[in-house]
């Protein structure tokens, strides 16, 4: 009796394995190419999102900063793995690994997009950020995707960055009211607790997620606040 060989799907579970087992013998380097490969095989098989989030789990139990940083950063362009990257931030990945990767695609998930805002304060990821995630504005703002789109603005704006020319005149032809929200956030004087909470998020660096965990004299509702979790302050 001949053994039959594993379907084509299975091959990239075998790789994550092998992975895992580099990881668990302590691997203190994973190439971001072959890295991109085996993400991409996997997350486009089925319960890809899955076995990537387990990963994700090891790699924050047992990694070392430079392979957190490596998975996180190879893991920022792909779709559906918000919850995975939100796993490697609360590990301590760094959030600005992404402006040193080789491998960019040019564009970026949306909610991928507000998970690094919240997690950095980085002026040059914030800018990345807006870039990749508003490379097609009319895909961005279609009916569908403009809840989250709206919600990353927001983010972007409460962290201090400037929204480019561009966007702002789309907003201005096509969304007056989070336009105008953006402009008064930038030219009317900002309440106190904004000015404390963007003081604050600039001194947590470089994951503002770790950060706010050393901060144990604040109250949880405090932390949730400079984690922007308070939702009473977002665009309704």
């Amino acid at each position: 009796m001949t053994r039959s060989c594993p379907p084509t799907s299975f091959p990239s579970l075998y790789r994550f394995r092998i992975l895992k087992c580099l990881l668990r013998s302590g691997a203190r380097h994973i190439s971001p190419v072959h890295l991109d490969f085996l993400l991409f095989s996997t997350l486009t098989s089925s319960h890809g999102a899955d076995v990537v989030l387990k990963l994700c789990r090891l790699v924050s139990d047992c990694g070392c900063a430079a392979v957190k940083n490596t998975v996180f950063s190879t893991m920022c362009s792909f779709p559906e793995v918000h919850r995975s990257l939100s796993t490697l931030l609360h590990g301590g990945a760094d959030p600005t690994a992404y402006l040193h990767l080789p491998i960019h695609r040019g564009q970026m998930p949306l909610e991928t997009g507000i998970t690094l805002v919240i997690a950095s304060t980085h002026p040059a990821l914030l800018a990345k950020i807006e870039q990749e995630t508003s490379y097609n504005l009319k895909m961005a703002t279609n009916y569908s995707n403009w809840p989250v789109y709206k919600s990353l603005l927001c983010y972007l704006t409460l962290s201090g960055h400037q929204l480019r020319p561009q966007i702002l005149d789309y907003l201005y032809c096509n969304h007056a009211h989070m336009y105008l929200y953006v402009y008064h956030y930038h030219t009317q004087p900002k309440p106190l607790a904004h000015q404390c909470r963007r003081f604050i998020r600039s001194r947590l660096k470089p994951n503002a997620i770790v950060g706010v965990k050393y901060l144990d004299i604040l109250p949880a509702t405090t932390q949730r606040y400079l984690l922007f979790g308070a939702e009473d302050f977002l665009l309704q």
